[in-house]
């Protein structure tokens, strides 16, 4: 082996390691590329409390000067996969034969990446005839976005019967804190440099440490919010300083009290919103596409033009909500309360509406191409030149209670 190094971020550590090749007659140069990942979960203290936080996900980039990869590095995603008992997880392929880019994400069932990718060959290279007056360089970036970062547990950082919206605001406040002190330029990143492919290279690594007034800092923004006797959702954001339009993608907002504020246009992609209340809530425009709202009672909400896109909405609640215009292409609506909803101009394009109540509901202009409604209520819904529904369903739907009217 031609050279190795480690480099941590706490919650993981990248190693890459470089095996020479014998030289061709014509001295051209080769080195085989293995990779170590180590996905942790680690416990950051923090006052007389500490808090477990890990990776959900991200993305692996090679930059290489110097050398050419040898064509063929995608096919080794099999080998990953098939080699990852230690760390389940998906990995795909992305990016250019220049900058090639490995994406990570769990196995379905594991909230985190969580275990150790030992060895794994990620390519081989071939030294440009160039790379005799310059070094080779080989640089790894681990990147990451919002949904890549959970928090998983805290120990006395608050009491265990806190109230939800301050919990989901302190949990998002860590997550934020973690982006912006520590993963704001990426999670790890190394540097290998080969005068030679049969020297071994110099090494360079970049980690974040996180200063202790950072630290403090952290601690005097969860005392404001335990201190605070208002729970309005939008107040306790402010005291946390997170912006409600783009700091909770991809956050814990389960069986919070979300009623009746003005959340127009906020940022909820893949939140978790299970068993919330957004009674006459304003989520106009809001972005909600991938988002778990399974038994969420959105009675009334305003969710004009909102994008609901693949959202999970089993057995949620959207009696006498607005949804004109609303994107619920691949949405789950199973067995969830529309009536007297407005689904005016929206798109169910493969939405499943399998047992909803959609009694009263208005679908004027509504997209319906491939959407199931399978032992749906649809008694006194009001349908008008919607797109998608054959004339089979048609006579169906009549059948069921339906009113079509006329053109």
């Amino acid at each position: 082996m031609s050279g190795s190094k480690t480099v941590g971020a706490n919650c993981l550590a990248i190693e890459l390691t470089g095996k020479s090749q014998p030289e061709k007659s014509d001295s051209t140069q080769f080195l085989d590329l293995y990779l170590t990942l180590d996905f942790r979960e680690p416990w950051q203290k923090l006052g007389d409390g500490r808090f477990k936080f890990g990776l959900a996900g991200g993305k692996l980039k090679l930059k290489i000067d110097g050398a050419t990869i040898i064509p063929g590095w995608r096919s080794l995603l099999t080998t990953i996969n098939s080699t990852a008992a230690a760390l389940p997880c998906q990995v795909q392929t992305a990016g250019t034969e220049a900058e090639p880019t490995w994406i990570f994400a769990p196995q379905s069932g594991s909230s985190v990446l969580n275990g150790s990718l030992e060895s794994v060959k990620l390519l081989a290279l071939q030294a440009k005839e160039s790379s005799q007056t310059r070094p080779i360089s080989i640089e790894a970036i681990f990147e990451i976005e919002k949904t890549d970062l959970r928090s998983i547990e805290a120990e006395g950082l608050w009491p265990h019967d806190i109230n939800p919206n301050k919990h989901a605001i302190l949990e998002q406040k860590l997550i934020q804190f973690l982006l912006q002190k520590k993963f704001q330029a990426y999670a790890s990143r190394l540097e290998l440099q080969y005068s030679s492919f049969s020297e071994p290279p110099k090494v360079s690594a970049d980690a974040v440490e996180i200063s202790d007034a950072d630290l403090s800092e952290l601690e005097a923004a969860i005392a404001r919010v335990l201190k605070a006797g208002d729970r309005d959702f939008l107040a306790l954001a402010n005291l946390a300083e997170l912006n409600p339009e783009r700091d909770f993608v991809a956050a814990k907002l389960v069986a919070t009290d979300l009623r009746d504020i003005d959340l127009s246009g906020i940022n909820l992609t893949r939140a978790n919103l299970r068993g919330s209340d957004l009674t006459d809530t304003n989520l106009n425009n809001a972005d909600l596409s991938g988002a778990s709202l399974a038994g969420a009672d959105l009675s009334g909400a305003m969710l004009g033009d909102a994008n609901l896109k693949s959202a999970n909405l089993q057995r949620c609640s959207l009696a006498l909500a607005n949804l004109g215009g609303a994107n619920l292409a691949g949405a789950n609506l199973q067995e969830a309360n529309l009536s007297n909803a407005n689904l005016s101009d929206a798109d169910l394009t493969d939405a499943n509406l399998t047992n909803a109540d959609l009694h009263q509901a208005g679908l004027v202009l509504t997209t319906l191409t491939g959407a199931n409604l399978a032992g749906a209520n649809v008694t006194a819904a009001r349908f008008k030149k919607d797109r998608g529904i054959s004339e089979e369903l048609e006579r169906d739907l009549k059948q069921r209670g339906a009113i079509f009217e006329d053109e």
